[in-house]
């Protein structure tokens, strides 16, 4: 059997759709490389140079002034504490606790609550109001927690305030 040009042009064209097949079937066979996994990294806290006892932890924190309850108060129910905060809200909220000397809770589910634009830049009012029975001891904590949705410890900010209970 001779080959005619024209025969020629068909056994070419099949064996170039034959090479273009298989390039494209190793193609799509081939093992997709895994993307490349994104790290954010939040900027660590700076530890204070001196150790702060927990009385004045409110008064040395830059981002919480004006707290109307200062070291050693004496509170009685309903206790409503006011002050400013900034970076401290997510949703307008930020976590705030009466403990009494056993580390009892005394309001659960208390939080303080923004006055203001919690999304706006500075210190924004806030406000906290707890209601609760008589303590079983003659001393507590108030504690002031900024809202922290990343989870890192590093973000975290607590302020303790030693109070005391009217008997």
């Amino acid at each position: 059997m001779s080959l005619t040009p024209s025969r020629s042009k068909v056994i070419i064209g099949i064996c170039l759709i034959a090479a273009a097949a298989t390039v494209l079937l190793a193609y799509a066979l081939a093992p997709v490389p895994a993307p490349t996994p994104v790290v954010y990294r939040w900027p660590k806290a700076q530890p204070l140079a001196v150790p702060v006892p927990p009385a004045a932890e409110a008064a040395t924190n830059p981002n919480l002034r004006n707290v109307s309850v200062a070291p050693g108060d004496l509170v009685t129910s309903p206790l409503k504490v006011t002050g400013e905060a900034q970076n401290w809200y997510f949703e307008a909220v930020f976590g705030a606790s009466l403990l009494d000397g056993n580390g009892k809770d005394l309001d659960p589910g208390s939080h303080a609550e923004a006055q203001g634009d919690w999304t706006a830049e500075g210190f924004i009012p806030f406000e906290a109001t707890f209601n609760f029975p008589a303590p079983e001891t003659a001393t507590g904590t108030l504690i002031l927690e900024n809202d922290n949705p990343s989870g890192l410890p590093e973000m975290s900010e607590k302020v303790r305030i030693p109070v005391r209970f009217r008997p």
